[in-house]
């Protein structure tokens, strides 16, 4: 323990906090890394790479997510709930993964400023604290790098761009103090750096961000197993092309999907649904799958499932899975969906790698209020979906309705 406490000027062991990276940095100091108040950035930081929309950063945002609130207080529990599905869903090792990738890459335009943190973005000299200068800073990289899937193409340019950016003549706008930090704030200020440097990244070709090789098996398995019991979140197709002797786009079967990812969003603000494409749960469709392309099905772990992928879709229309998925995505994207489901659905799709086996993931996240398709409510029965009568509209909309405090 003594090698790895954190030392003072007293005491000769230990790790130097001089040379922890926040304190290097100047965007903490001593007397706050031995307060873990490092280990409290990192869970905001954390939980802004893994909850879309933002919310807000303080102290109820944390207890939150530990589960340290009032037991009575539901809004703690759907986000704590939440954000453990992401993580189920993203995977640990990935998490870790891309927090180290971005980090590292942040650090290395740090290295070519040749400057601390706090100097070079916000004009100070060490002595403060700007953990928020920071958290935007690194949030902006995270979703050009991670969501966007960029990568830095001129260090030194993203460094100039950084510059001064934090300063009173600066683009930022970062309320000091304590207190919470609004996600609405939070937002306007990451954007504003992710103007200032998008110019110094460019496409990245796929080496490390290729959506193919997003996801573990286990998450899919996570996803079919709970399906089982709770098949009102869940949609599952075998993919989006006729089984017949003409194999065209299902149109009859996309409606479907659309009607279904509406009703899913429609249960309520503390509901995840999915949508999974290239996994049958009819035998009928097995046989005929296998007959028409050859393939043999991959079983999930609940055995209820068989995987045979959208590889096999993809041949047929003459291009890669990844290509196959783009197409997807756009179709997605200019959908008759309502407008602000139709972005969450299209940010939250991802091609999963399942035992050689390329599956959709589509991930449906909660509306802030009932949502239409084509100026209908649906909403779901069991594993169907029908449309709600005008006269039951008022329903629906008190799940969203959250009580007053």
């Amino acid at each position: 323990m003594p090698k790895l406490s954190i030392n003072n000027r007293h005491l000769a062991y230990g790790v130097d906090v001089d040379n922890i990276f926040w304190v290097q940095q100047a965007i903490l100091r001593r007397i706050d890394v031995r307060s873990s108040l490092d280990e409290q950035l990192i869970l905001d930081i954390l939980v802004d790479c893994l909850i879309d929309p933002l919310v807000s950063s303080g102290t109820y945002t944390r207890d939150s997510v530990y589960g340290s609130v009032d037991g009575n207080d539901t809004a703690p529990a759907a986000l704590e709930r939440r954000l453990s599905e992401r993580i189920d869903i993203y995977g640990e090792p990935n998490v870790r993964d891309d927090f180290s990738l971005v980090y590292e890459e942040l650090r290395a335009v740090l290295d070519v400023a040749g400057d601390k943190f706090v100097k070079h973005v916000v004009g100070r000299s060490p002595g403060g604290r700007y953990p928020r200068y920071f958290q935007a800073v690194f949030l902006a990289f995270w979703e050009l790098i991670i969501r966007e899937n960029m990568r830095v193409s001129a260090r030194s340019e993203a460094a100039f761009k950084l510059r001064g950016i934090g300063t009173a003549r600066g683009q930022l706008n970062i309320p000091g103090g304590g207190g919470d930090w609004t996600a609405e704030d939070k937002r306007k200020n990451i954007d504003v750096v992710k103007g200032a440097i998008r110019d110094a990244f460019e496409a990245d070709p796929g080496s490390l961000r290729d959506a193919a090789q997003f996801g573990l098996a286990s998450h899919l398995e996570r996803i079919l197993q709970n399906s089982v019991t709770g098949q009102s979140l869940f949609e599952i197709k075998q993919g989006l092309l006729t089984l017949g002797a003409t194999r065209k786009f299902d149109e009859a079967s996309w409606e479907k999907i659309l009607r279904s990812i509406t009703a899913i969003a429609n249960m309520g603000p503390d509901h995840t649904g999915y949508l999974v494409i290239g996994v049958a749960d009819d035998e009928k469709d097995v046989r005929r799958v296998h007959q028409m392309d050859g393939i043999d099905p991959v079983k999930s772990r609940s055995s209820r499932f068989d995987v045979v992928g959208i590889g096999r879709e993809a041949a047929v229309r003459g291009e890669s899975p990844k290509k196959y998925f783009d197409w997807v995505s756009d179709k997605l994207a200019g959908s008759d969906l309502a407008p602000d489901l139709r972005r969450r659905v299209a940010s939250g799709i991802s091609l999963v790698d399942y035992h050689g086996r390329a599956v959709i993931l589509v991930e449906i996240t909660p509306s802030p209020a009932p949502s239409f398709y084509k100026s209908v409510m649906y909403e779901r029965s069991g594993s169907g979906v029908r449309a709600v009568e005008q006269t039951d509209y008022m329903r629906l909309f008190r799940r969203f309705t959250r009580p007053r405090t």
